[in-house]
Parts: structure tokens; sequence; C-alpha cells
């Protein structure tokens, strides 16, 4: 029985104990009785009024702290101190066979207001499988990620099935949804920065999912987001779960998504472009651990992508989309035969044709970077410390001669994008020099303004 209630039977059967009036008694009272009863024992209409009646009228005089065992919170009056919410009954688990495929798009088709944008999809992933689905940038492959998520944009009509484990996903509503979305399947979006929430802490992110999946009380589910992000590198000493997301690089707030898809274990793993917009150092760390991932938990991934070169090195079937149709699948890249799919592979490997430029502005360099060094004043730890500086482009020098391209690669906070506004006379130099066309250009020059 609640604390609040009788721990006797009720005085009527059908009608519910009487709430307790003083807060300092251990046991619930009955109301003052408005008028002289004939009988001085309590009768079943004692008060003076019936008991759903007496749960109508306003309560000032609620249980205290110390009689609710259950650490309810206080609550307005006339309303009974809350209860725990049970907690949501856990997804049913998949059982599959061996030759069943953990996902099936059958004839899949998507139309928004009307526009088609998929048209007659079939997919398969086996348990296990890395499938690499890749096209050009508007050819669906997001689309069908986010219909197997449920998330498809308001105002989109489905048609086909999606079958996960033999049951159709098209044909569940959006709470039976809620309960296969990170339990079931996890997806890594493609910008960390819109996935993430700024306000929360990257332990509130993960532990979340936890907590709404997994039905987990929040100390259990604070534990299984640290042991998760300690699993995609992020230990606790380094990354303590208060962090924000803005306080965390591009490749750190990717591990973070990462951590929030795979912290429940799920069975696939959708990779929409997990690599957009980092560099090729962190890329190719991400990959390695996605692929580590999907080999210690044995989940299936769908890594969705426009780079043949990752698909090549992570997938065991790759399937190619054009304008909202599949055009074929094959177990590699080589096996695949179609005109668009033999396109897209010699595009990637595609080297720009130059041709030699005669005359006298052949000897002459277009741009001419000698030596040049660049430094930033960090601010002082204290008002009689010592000023320093970091040095973010140290003795770079390069050349580019006319009809030339020169590609200037490196990972995050290595010095290119300051380079780069040291070149247009935007930032000074420390250090060196820099001639276009011949004519020395600075922050401080007439030429670099002109």
């Amino acid at each position: 029985a609640h604390p609040a209630q009788r721990h006797e039977p009720a005085d009527r059967p059908g009608h519910h104990p009487v709430l307790a009036r003083d807060s300092r008694r251990g046991r619930a009272q009955l109301p003052r009785a408005r008028g002289p009863t004939a009988d001085p024992e309590l009768g079943p209409h004692a008060g003076g009024i019936p008991d759903h009646d007496l749960l109508r009228r306003p309560h000032r005089d609620l249980p205290g702290p110390r009689h609710r065992l259950d650490r309810a919170r206080p609550q307005p009056h006339g309303r009974r101190p809350a209860r725990h919410l049970r907690p949501p009954h856990p997804a049913r688990p998949l059982v599959m066979s061996a030759s069943t495929p953990l996902l099936a798009i059958q004839g899949l088709t998507l139309a928004i207001a009307g526009t088609p944008i998929l048209e007659g999809i079939d997919l398969e992933i086996g348990q296990g499988e890395v499938l690499g689905l890749v096209g050009e940038s508007g050819s669906g492959k997001s689309m069908i990620a986010l219909s197997v998520m449920g998330l498809a944009p308001r105002g989109a009509a489905h048609g086909g099935r999606i079958l996960l484990g033999g049951e159709d996903l098209l044909a569940k509503d959006e709470a039976a949804l809620c309960q296969v979305r990170g339990a079931e399947i996890g997806m890594i979006f493609q910008e960390p920065m819109t996935a993430l929430n700024p306000l929360k802490s990257i332990g509130e992110q993960v532990a979340e999912t936890a907590m709404v999946h997994g039905a987990l009380g929040r100390a259990e589910a604070f534990a299984l987001a640290q042991e998760t992000l300690e699993r995609v590198g992020l230990p606790a000493a380094r990354f303590p779960l208060t962090r924000y997301p803005h306080e965390l690089s591009g490749g750190q707030r990717q591990r973070v998504v990462i951590a929030m898809a795979i912290a429940l274990r799920p069975k696939l793993l959708i990779a929409d472009e997990p690599t957009t917009a980092l560099d090729v150092t962190t890329q190719a760390q991400i990959l390695d651990l996605i692929q580590r991932l999907v080999r210690e938990d044995g989940m299936s991934l769908l890594l969705i992508t426009h780079d043949l070169g990752v698909v090549a090195g992570m997938a065991e079937r790759v399937a190619i989309m054009r304008a909202g149709n599949l055009v074929e699948h094959g177990t590699h890249l080589r096996d695949l035969s179609h005109p668009y799919s033999r396109a897209l592979i010699a595009a990637s490997s595609h080297a720009p044709d130059r041709a030699a430029v005669d005359g006298d502005d052949a000897a002459t360099p277009v741009l001419e970077v000698r030596e040049v060094v660049r430094d930033y004043a960090l601010p002082r730890t204290s008002l009689f410390a010592k000023p320093e500086r970091f040095r973010a482009v140290d003795r770079v020098s390069f050349t580019i001669e006319r009809g030339e391209n020169l590609g200037l690669v490196g990972e995050s906070g290595c010095g290119k994008s300051t380079l780069t506004r040291a070149i247009l006379a935007l930032e000074p130099l420390q250090g060196g020099s820099i001639a276009v066309a011949g004519q020395q250009v600075s922050a401080e020059t007439d030429v670099a303004r002109a």
C-alpha cells in the first residue's frame, strides 16, 4: 500500500482508502464530522461525506517527506504523492535463423508531397554483414536510412516493406518504433553538431539513450555512458561526462554520436556519411573505430557514403544508387558492370589535364612562399606571467607555377587555414615572405589591398 493510505482494508468495498490528513501522524485520519452522528462508533458514513467526495476535496496536509518511502516529490494541494513510473517494457528480442537476413527492404517507394524520391528499392543485409551504399548527392541514400529508422520527413508516403527480423517496420506505430530505435537499430548521422544537443553534456546525451530504451536508472545509465565513451576513445580522465559538444573537436563529437548509437549494442548500425567534414587522419581513425565496434559486437553495418575508397576498404557488398533507383549491387567494386557504376569508379581516379605554359610568364611563379612563420599570442595565466606564443605555421615554403595545381593537405589544426589567410594578406607574418606574380605581399602593403 502507498504510504499515504491505510494499511487496513478500505472502509467499504469498491472505495479507495482515505488519505492522511496530518503529516505528523503515522496513520490515516478521517475528517471531522460535520454534525452529530447517531452511532458513536465509526460507521460507513463517518464524517458525513463519502470517501470519493473526500478524494475531490483540496487536502492541505499531505504526508511529509519521512512518510514517502519512494521519495515522491511534493504535489499540489488535492493530489496524491506521485508514484514512480513503471519502466517501459523492453523491446522483444529478434529471433532469426542463420539464413534469414537481418534487414530486408522489399519494393520500397517514397514520395514527399507527391514527388517520388525512391522507386522500388530491394536490398538485404545479412547478420554481421557490412553493406556499402554508394551514390552521388541527392541519389536517395539518406532517405533509405531515414525510412528504416522511421524518421522520414513530414508528408512522406511509403510503399513496400522494410523487414527487421521478419517484422515490418512500416506497419509499426510511433510508440513501437521508439522501442526499435536505439535498441535494435542505431544510427550515426552526418553532422555531429546537428545530431547533438548543445544544451546537454555528452554524458547526459549518451545516458539518455540507455534510460529511454534500456529502462535503466540514472546511476546505471551514466555508468553505461562512461563505459561506452571509453570504448569509442573518450576516456573519463580527459573527457569527463560534464563536457559539452562545443568543447570538443569535430572528430571527438563524432565519437560521441557513435557512442549514442552503440550504447545498447544494437543489431544493425547505420552510418550515414560518418566522416563528412573530417580531415583525412580523423577519417581514418573514425572508420577504424566503426570497424572495430562492428566486429566486437557482431553488428550488421549499412555504410552510406560517396567515397569509393572507404567502401573498397570496409564493405563486403556494394550497392549503387542513382536518382532514387538502385542501379546494381555486387560483392566488390570490380564486379560492377553498369555504365553508371563504371563512370563513378572512373571519376574517383580522375586527374586534371594541364598544358604547359610557354613564354615569359612561365618563368615567374604565380605564388612563392618562403620560410613563412605565423605566431599567436597566448592568454596570460596571471598578471605577472611571461607572455607566451603559439607557432601555428613554422617556416613553410612552396612554389606554384602557372597552370599547376597544388594540394595542401593536413589534419585539423595543422595550420592550413592560417597559412591561407596569410597568403591573402589577412594576417601579418612573424617571419618569411610571400610573393604573388613576383610582388611581395603582406598585411601591411598596399599591393595586398589592391
